[in-house]
């Protein structure tokens, strides 16, 4: 697989060209519209995408080693299909609505001011990630380890206790509610 380093690229780069598989190491994408973009078998480590449209890519047998996403679009994708070896993410400003974590190992993974509506965590490890200024609206949790897991600036999320591991999850008195509402409470301020 050919090895491409310390690259920037930018939409243009994409106009008369597609985009090669290859092992991407230190690059930069910036402002490019992967939309349906096939990523299969493609290896990204230390990169950061920038103001990219990811959605709907596909992701089957790819690597993301400490790679960073910056208001980025990323609707719909399977992040369940990505090599679990090495997977390390983070999101900031980022819009990742209708995607999937189903069965993904992604302690302290940073969520930073996402919109994470309808996205599945179902059996994830989700040990600390922070969900900082997210909103999870319809998001799922079932069977998630969510130890640690930080939600005090989190919004619209819904949780069972009973069906996720919630020990030492941090949430703030705001959204308490969204722990407690499957406990057949009466909320009342």
């Amino acid at each position: 697989m050919k090895l491409i380093e310390e690259q920037t690229f930018t939409a243009a780069d994409f106009k008369s060209t597609t985009f090669e598989i290859a092992h991407y190491e230190l690059c930069v994408f910036n402002s490019i519209d992967f939309t349906k973009f096939t990523f299969s078998e493609a290896k990204f480590v230390d990169c950061e995408f920038v103001d990219c449209d990811l959605s709907m890519v596909s992701l089957t047998g790819s690597m993301l080693q400490n790679i960073t996403f910056t208001r980025c679009k990323m609707l719909g994708l399977f992040f369940e299909t990505v090599k679990p070896f090495l997977f390390e993410v983070r999101f900031q400003d980022c819009n990742l609505e209708s995607s999937s974590f189903e069965n993904v190992s992604m302690e302290n993974t940073v969520f930073q001011s996402c919109k994470l509506a309808g996205v599945d965590f179902t059996n994830s490890n989700l040990k600390g990630v922070q969900f900082e200024a997210c909103d999870l609206l319809n998001a799922t949790f079932y069977n998630s380890k969510l130890e640690k897991a930080d939600f005090t600036t989190a919004r619209n999320f819904s949780i069972n206790p009973q069906h996720n591991q919630t020990k030492g999850a941090i949430v703030s008195s705001a959204n308490l509610e969204g722990f407690l509402q499957n406990a057949g409470l009466d909320f009342r301020s």
